[in-house]
């Protein structure tokens, strides 16, 4: 007997895969757009593990064209607009990125996919689960794209999409030019990174599969336990251990975080992680590629730091020839250290940017587009707002930017019914 679904238990279906599928595109297309740099380092992670140097400069356009197509494929079809174009153009997003996680999972070039930003880091493996399920509703809502409904008119779909475009577009220009607005990387204002580099007891720690290699007789045997090297026979000789990683364990929140004195060539890392005052971090993470157009402003700080006795120290992954060459351009003055490069980038996504700290607690970041006004370096830091965590407000932030952008669709939404409303008036008339 043919089974049948009731119009209304199908309909209930489809708003499910929507919401669904429009709400996974959009989150994962405004969290890159609130961090574009994050996003670019991850593409050109993407291009260096498959050796694909030469395209280094792609990954910047490449972000921030794929931050507006995931957000405008998931608005569309929360909003059921432009359903058939949306859908084909799904069908074949989901088409060249499932068979690609397929291959990331299995070949795990690069173990953070980046679909999800900083915001909610999963696994290869995870990922190819998630665009299994997605290309399941995908097609669902493509084969009944007829009985999809939209609350704007066919014409209004498309101001609705532009206004869309231009949001996003505005949250990438706005990640890019200062602070994201949402930071969710693990040097967050208010982290200890003395704590965030400790795990807490219990925490499970790697497992390793060891076996032991012995030769004898010019021919080499692995033998999985020591205790199976015949006792009786000393003809064998060690050659050496394998160790395999059978699971991975858990690992701190922050695990790279090493401070090299350039001078010495000394790990300083816990020496500024434990000074009792506030220290200022120059963050670059490529000098010779460091926008010096706040020059004037470091030094500020820098002039700040030392009348006050405060720490300020650079924190950079360049080469010798390229600090040398920012101290002729600078007349820096201030000492220099090495730090990898990944990190700096984690830290801040500007370059140069700076970031303040005591007793290894991170009190505040800036991009160079917000670095501190002579007002707020007119006093001792403990006489000043500076001198106290500033903690985002970040349920203050969701609701400004939910509602900024509910407003705008809002917008849209009333210009389509006044436009009704005109012309059955005219029709009257």
């Amino acid at each position: 007997m043919k089974t049948v679904i009731s119009p209304k238990f199908r309909y209930a279906l489809i708003l499910i895969a929507q919401l669904i599928l429009g709400a996974t595109f959009v989150f994962s297309g405004f969290v890159k757009g609130d961090d574009p740099y994050g996003f670019v380092y991850k593409i050109q992670d993407y291009l260096e593990a498959f050796g694909l140097y030469s395209l280094a400069t792609v990954a910047f356009p490449a972000a921030f064209s794929l931050i507006v197509l995931e957000f405008l494929l998931g608005i569309n079809i929360l909003l059921g607009m432009h359903v058939k174009i949306t859908g084909i153009l799904l069908l074949i997003f989901l088409g060249i990125m499932t068979p690609l996680t397929l291959y990331l999972a299995l070949a795990n070039p690069v173990e953070d996919c980046g679909c999800f930003g900083d915001a909610l880091i999963i696994t290869n493996w995870q990922t190819f689960g998630k665009n299994i399920v997605l290309s399941g509703l995908a097609i669902f809502i493509f084969i009944y794209r007829k009985e999809v409904k939209s609350p704007f008119s066919d014409k209004m779909q498309w101001l609705a999409t532009l206004s869309s475009a231009v949001y996003i577009l505005g949250t990438g220009i706005i990640g890019v030019l200062f602070s994201p607005v949402f930071d969710f990387r693990p040097y967050k204002v208010g982290v200890s990174i003395p704590e965030a580099m400790t795990l807490p007891e219990g925490a499970a720690i790697d497992e390793y599969e060891s076996s032991y290699v012995y030769a004898k007789n010019g021919e080499e045997k692995v033998f999985s336990r020591l205790e199976d090297v015949p006792a009786d026979d000393d003809t064998w000789t060690f050659v050496a251990t394998n160790r395999k990683l059978i699971k991975k364990g858990d690992q701190p929140t922050i695990h790279d975080f090493v401070i090299t004195d350039i001078e010495t060539g000394d790990d300083i890392t816990e020496k500024i992680l434990t000074l009792p005052d506030f220290s200022f971090m120059l963050i670059s993470r490529n000098l010779a590629e460091a926008n010096i157009d706040h020059i004037e402003k470091i030094n500020d700080v820098h002039d700040f730091c030392t009348s006050y006795g405060y720490g300020f120290y650079c924190l950079t992954s360049s080469t010798p020839e390229q600090i040398a060459q920012w101290k002729r351009r600078t007349a820096a003055e201030y000492p220099f250290c090495t730090m990898d490069e990944t990190t700096l980038k984690t830290i801040l996504r500007s370059n140069p940017g700076l970031m303040l700290i005591k007793n290894g607690v991170i009190y505040d970041k800036w991009h160079y587009n917000e670095f501190p006004s002579d007002a707020e370096l007119s006093q001792a830091l403990d006489a000043s707002p500076l001198g106290s965590i500033n903690y985002p407000d970040n349920r203050f932030r969701v609701m400004t930017v939910s509602l900024s952008f509910v407003m705008l669709l809002l917008t849209v939404f009333g210009l389509d019914k006044l436009a009704l409303l005109i012309q059955r008036w005219k029709r009257k008339h």
